[in-house]
């Protein structure tokens, strides 16, 4: 009925994993994501191995990140989660956006599964329930963005405060549509 932005929903779906597995996160993690697609530099270690955070708990290289981001944008991996990742999880009829970060009067974004789905529009209309672009930020300053449409993914990566996520986000926005010019002129 109310949704307010925050890490909570990752940890219990962490704790459900692990109840339906009988494995730890950090094993689920490793079996399923990072050993299929080769990331051996992303680790889940803060606040610790044995009880990570599942929203910043994560180190990860550019390369390694790289591998997750193609996966996102070929759905090679996990269709059936891609599903869920990309399902609106927050409808306007349905649901009251008490909290969000990406809260803004120019965007009209909905939340998924881990990722926003983007509306171009102010408010959240019928054409916005096509996915065209996902986006996922990093509290520390990456920010990603799967154009889904134009068949491209790119990554800003920065190390930042604890909201430089912000940064990103706002230098995304600025940079997509020279982006997407730039990898069709090649």
């Amino acid at each position: 009925e109310v949704y307010f932005y925050g890490p909570s929903h990752m940890q219990i779906l962490a704790a459900i994993a692990q109840a339906a597995t009988g494995e730890s996160w950090v094993d689920i993690y490793q079996s399923r994501v990072a050993q299929p697609l080769g990331m051996n530099d992303t680790h889940y270690n803060w606040p610790s191995l044995s009880n990570p955070r599942l929203s910043a708990g994560a180190t990860t290289t550019m390369q390694d990140f790289q591998r997750f981001a193609e996966a996102m944008l070929t759905n090679s991996q996990w269709p059936t989660t891609w599903n869920e990742m990309v399902m609106d999880h927050t409808p306007n009829d349905g649901v009251t956006m008490r909290y969000t970060p990406m809260s803004n009067p120019n965007r009209g974004w909905h939340y998924g599964l881990g990722v926003w789905l983007e509306c171009l529009n102010p408010e959240w209309e019928e054409s916005c329930n096509t996915v065209g672009v996902v986006s996922a930020s990093g509290m520390f300053g990456f920010h990603l963005w799967v154009d889904t449409v134009r068949g491209h993914y790119a990554v800003l990566a920065m190390e930042d405060q604890f909201n430089g996520w912000y940064t990103s986000l706002q230098l995304s926005l600025l940079i997509r549509e020279d982006v997407a010019a730039a990898l069709l002129a090649q």
